[in-house]
């Protein structure tokens, strides 16, 4: 007779008396029980390689609008440009994340909020739509100003210049 095995994946992030529970319970019915808790390892080994290659190439599309060197020598003078700056440029992200993130919040709480009032009707989806769509372009805008200011402080503390460098890039 062949072995009755089960598989139970998830994060068990934090384990909680379910989890144990389920296992408890699987047990009766498997003759093995594999619990997958490799999900939680997987999910860091994408998430900081791409926290890192976010700040290696974050000034990037402001070095390739300004410098119009191409693409590849765009990503590669954004890594030069951050060097020593790194832990800046991690907390300006998150900053920026933060304020991207307050925004959304305000713009799906105006939809939601007008939504119960039931007075716009069928339209509301639409409007509520454009409120989000909003806050978002807003929560871009100011990301894409940041950085493109942070590009030429970045180049005129590795080179020299003047801040009038800035004026260039929004032109």
């Amino acid at each position: 007779m062949q072995k009755r095995i089960g598989i139970y994946p998830g994060s068990f992030d934090p384990p909680t008396n379910g989890h144990v529970d389920i296992v408890q319970r699987a047990a009766g019915l498997f003759d093995e029980v594999i619990v997958g808790v490799g999900v939680i390892i997987g999910t860091t080994l994408l998430i900081v390689p791409g926290v890192l290659i976010y700040i290696f190439w974050s000034v990037a599309p402001s070095a390739a609008a300004s410098e119009r060197d191409g693409v590849f020598l765009a990503l590669s003078r954004s890594q030069e440009l951050g060097e020593g700056a790194r832990w800046k440029i991690l907390a300006i992200t998150l900053v920026l994340f933060a304020i991207s993130l307050s925004l959304q919040m305000v713009g799906n709480l105006l939809a939601f909020l007008l939504a119960i009032q039931g007075a716009w009707g069928s339209a509301m989806g639409t409007f509520g739509l454009a409120i989000r769509g909003g806050f978002g372009a807003l929560g871009n805008v100011i990301a894409g100003t940041v950085m493109a200011s942070l590009y030429v402080e970045l180049k005129e503390w590795k080179e020299g210049g003047s801040v009038e460098a800035l004026e260039r890039v929004f032109v």
